[in-house]
């Protein structure tokens, strides 16, 4: 009997077995293991992210507590020195530029180089009343004054021969400066003989220095002291050979005395070292239109105005005219009309002549 029940439990127990799925156990493990698997990488993730900001804060402190402790630093070392006390000269300008400033050459063009025209002279305006200036030198053409400062010495142990020696240089090229601002100031004012005086000043200081000397040239030109002029060009050409300004006073002195010869070779070598040096083209036109060659002025001329220069146009329309070439004299005055810089009496001039001859 118990056999014959062995067997039958046996036989149940085979059918019950069969009717589960072959892959449900498998499927069962496997979504197991995913569940598990998610949960291990996001709680990697997390710890992750942690140590990422905690790091990023630690940074951050620390830049925080270096940046106030600096600034403590700071604070206390300005509180140890003391800002020394400073007096200010009274012959200094309110607004001084940097002190390390040169003053730049005056070159000026006497009236007596100006081309005798007759009926077709230039109108006067207020860039004709002002000598003109070469491009290069009229942009610095101001001096820059410092401000005098005297700063106390901290100390009170005796100043050595260098250091008074130091103090004096900077004493002088102060005085310098300051004499070189009032030069300026008067010649600006047309008052040639104060200005004249307060160069001399400066030029005593720096006995070397060839821009002094060249601007002492240029008012001596508008003293119509020529010789003098002369002779101050010449010495500043001693102390730097090629300077522009310099060459175009001696040439403007020399033309003025009466060398032509002299006064175009020193025109020329000005041209040739800037050929594009406006103010040495102009003069060497008007030199050779008042020697006659008109062929040599045009060329001068017509330089200038591919320049967009108004006195270059002008000067080509007027010997155009002179030639009787009325047509491309026209094109010139069409020119000035273009420039944004030509005054209302230019304007006014260029369309006069425009009317008369294309009548």
């Amino acid at each position: 009997m118990s056999l014959l029940v062995d067997l039958l439990s046996k036989t149940r127990t085979k059918e019950s077995r069969k009717d589960i799925p072959p892959g449900l156990r498998r499927t069962v493990v496997d979504g197991t293991y995913k569940k598990k698997t998610r949960r291990k990488v996001i709680v990697l993730s997390v710890l992750v992210l942690i140590v990422f900001l905690a790091g990023f804060s630690t940074i951050y402190i620390m830049e925080t507590f270096k940046t106030s402790l600096s600034t403590t630093i700071a604070t206390k070392t300005h509180a140890r020195h003391p800002i020394p006390t400073t007096s200010i000269r009274d012959e200094v300008p309110p607004n001084p530029s940097k002190a390390d400033a040169q003053v730049n050459a005056t070159t000026l063009v006497p009236k007596s180089l100006l081309p005798e025209t007759g009926p077709q002279e230039k109108p006067k305006s207020a860039r004709e009343s002002s000598p003109r200036m070469p491009s290069n030198v009229a942009k610095n053409r101001e001096p820059s004054i410092p401000a005098t400062v005297k700063t106390q010495l901290q100390g009170t142990g005796k100043t050595g021969n260098s250091e008074k020696l130091n103090i004096e240089k900077g004493q002088q090229k102060t005085n310098k400066d300051v004499y070189l601002y009032a030069a300026r100031t008067h010649e600006a004012r047309s008052e040639f003989k104060q200005a004249l005086d307060y160069y001399m000043k400066a030029l005593e200081l720096d006995p070397a220095n060839y821009i002094v000397m060249n601007n002492i040239a240029g008012v001596y030109i508008r003293l119509t002291l020529y010789n003098e002029a002369l002779s101050y060009s010449n010495k500043a050409l001693e102390v730097k050979t090629n300077y522009v300004p310099s060459l175009i006073n001696a040439g403007i002195a020399q033309v003025s005395l009466g060398n032509f010869s002299e006064g175009e070779g020193f025109l020329t070598r000005a041209a040739t070292i800037e050929p594009l040096n406006k103010l040495a083209i102009f003069n060497l036109a008007v030199l050779c239109e008042k020697q006659g060659s008109n062929d040599r002025a045009f060329e001068n001329y017509f330089n200038l105005s591919q320049m967009r220069d108004i006195d270059g146009c002008l000067g080509a329309a007027r010997i155009l005219e002179r030639q009787g070439r009325n047509a491309e004299a026209a094109r010139f005055y069409r020119e000035i009309l273009t420039i944004e810089s030509a005054g209302p009496s230019v304007r006014q001039f260029a369309n006069q002549r425009l009317s008369q001859i294309t009548r």
